[in-house]
């Protein structure tokens, strides 16, 4: 029998990046789950052996890229382990407590009695320091007014980050993985600020730019609630959405449209390709619109907040651009791959940001599986076909990121379909009427016109959800998916994909063979939890007759 090289498969010849992204990919995750060094050297070492007895076994030589791989596996580890930040010898953990120099890093959000912000200690005593910290500052006159980029002085006392009360969410490993891992209450009177603009001056720019934004909207729009999503659409501020408009964006499948995003990012990219498409086609001026188009699209990246969600779909963009640009017939995988490789060389937690993987998994769904189901209807009508287009955009979505959405979240937005419909084509359109009301705010006339238009826009697309999410049947609660079972579920999908396409009988036995994998994991589960129930039912038991 003939076997083919691991490197030789089509996936890889495909994808070349996949050779380094996914042995990184490895070092990172065993760096994550805390294995160390010494044991990682081992399991490496082992892997390391076993492939070569079995490259000995079935090929005349051992491919030397195998040694290429596990060198990434390494890399992936140690890069984890360098960007931990209370790692390093000038944390300002490490230092005996004394007068510390901080400079406020983040907009400091007002609390009922106080004001929150994440600050960098910059110096403790004589001595330079490294790391973050999330600071508590009484409320009073003072703490309100600070602002980003402000420099201050304290004696900081810190403690471990603490859990939000009565939640499930695990705050501290959350705000661990952004590396900070200390918090402070500081009391009136006892900081004392020292300068400002201390920060990045273009970040400063930008939210001074973007409070200008906040402003144009919350004086145009009357109504609190359109205010608040169109705020939340253009500059990804949701501070001011009400609990009822968040819950039913939340159970409506919707809820990306608030959180400035890919999608948000797409939208501008599109807005810039029809206003300036035609240059791309002239050879002298295709770097400059390039170049332009990168341009806006970080500027606008900084201008809604440089969340997370919001560099990663930049970056994205920037490596599909950038592709295009040198060669205009690049493969949309291999600007994911990268994308993806480049974003964990900046950052090697956002792999455990759920975000990066629903992100990254929803725009695989597009371009893998879209086209797939786009082809099992032939629809003639033009107008028809265009509806169609749309929903198999939101199918292959919803498809591709289903499995880990039920494992994370454990619910499932059964009218997600009709909720995109809606909100995407509306929410698109208030995000121009947004930006539109910023362009033309010195002109009443014109500006009270468009924010009329924003508003009754953005209040029916919030009625619309409210009544869809309160119709029976709207979400399933309570879906219990562990990770095997969602391993389980890719690997399904992947094969009956394949089979669908190829007919190949291979692909289905492993179909057949996921599913029975399935159907034992469930089955040991149900066992499981018939032992844990009669083990209950026993306690209680004893303990009654323990009474009498």
């Amino acid at each position: 029998m003939n076997y083919t090289h691991a490197h030789q498969w089509p996936v890889f010849k495909a994808v070349p990046v996949l050779r380094i992204l996914i042995p990184f990919i490895l070092g990172i995750v065993l760096n994550l789950i805390g294995i160390t060094f010494d044991n990682v050297l081992w399991l490496v070492g082992g892997l390391l052996f076993f492939c070569i007895l079995l490259y000995r076994l079935f090929f005349k030589n051992i491919n030397r890229q195998i040694l290429f791989h596990f060198l990434f596996v390494l890399l992936g580890y140690l890069h984890t382990y360098a960007y931990r930040e209370n790692c390093y010898l000038d944390h300002f953990s490490n230092f005996s407590k004394g007068h510390c120099q901080i400079v406020i890093n983040s907009i400091p959000e007002v609390k009922a009695k106080s004001i929150k912000a994440f600050a960098k200690v910059i110096r403790v005593g004589d001595c330079n320091s490294s790391g973050q910290v999330l600071l508590y500052f009484k409320k009073d006159s003072a703490s309100i007014n600070l602002k980003y980029g402000d420099e201050i002085t304290t004696n900081l006392i810190c403690k471990s980050i603490e859990n939000i009360p009565n939640s499930n969410f695990d705050y501290r490993q959350y705000l661990a993985n952004k590396q900070i891992f200390k918090q402070a209450y500081i009391k009136s009177g006892e900081w004392k600020l020292v300068a400002r603009n201390q920060g990045n001056y273009f970040v400063s720019l930008a939210y001074w730019y973007r409070e200008k934004c906040h402003s144009v909207l919350q004086s145009s729009l009357e109504n609190q609630e359109a205010f608040a999503v169109a705020s939340a659409l253009l500059i990804g501020d949701d501070d001011a959405i009400p609990k009822s408009v968040y819950q039913a964006y939340t159970d409506s499948g919707t809820l990306h449209v608030l959180s400035v995003s890919g999608m948000h990012v797409g939208v501008i990219y599109l807005l810039l390709v029809s206003l300036f498409g035609r240059i791309e086609k002239n050879k002298f001026l295709r770097p400059l619109y390039f170049l332009s188009i990168l341009i806006f699209i970080w500027m606008y990246s900084v201008l809604s907040g440089s969340s997370a969600s919001v560099f990663r779909a930049a970056t994205m963009l920037t490596v599909v651009i950038i592709g295009k640009w040198i060669n205009g017939n690049s493969p949309i995988y291999n600007s994911l791959v990268l994308s993806m490789f480049v974003l964990l060389l900046y950052n090697p937690f956002y792999l455990t940001d759920k975000g990066f993987i629903l992100s990254y998994l929803a725009v695989y769904g597009i371009v893998y599986l879209q086209p797939k189901i786009l082809s099992i209807w032939k629809v003639k009508s033009a107008i028809a076909y265009k509806v169609w287009e749309f929903t198999s955009v939101s199918i292959a979505a919803q498809i591709m990121t289903l499995p880990v959405s039920l494992y994370l979240f454990g619910k499932f937005p059964n009218y997600f379909i009709i909720a995109n419909w809606i909100v995407i084509p509306l929410s698109t359109i208030a995000i121009y009427l947004s930006i539109a009301q910023i362009v033309f705010q010195q002109w009443m006339v014109v500006l009270n016109i468009i924010s009329f238009c924003n508003e009754k826009i953005i209040c029916f697309m919030n009625d619309f959800l409210n009544l869809l999410t309160h119709l029976k049947g709207a979400v399933t609660n309570n879906i219990g998916v562990s990770a095997l079972e969602c391993f389980l579920f890719y690997w399904m999908l992947f094969v009956i994909v394949d089979w669908i396409s190829t007919k190949r009988y291979n692909s289905l036995m492993l179909f057949l063979s996921g599913y029975a994998l399935l159907l034992l994991v469930n089955l040991f589960s149900e066992i499981k939890s018939l032992q844990l129930a009669q083990f209950e039912s026993l306690i209680h038991t004893n303990s009654l007759l323990s009474v009498f």
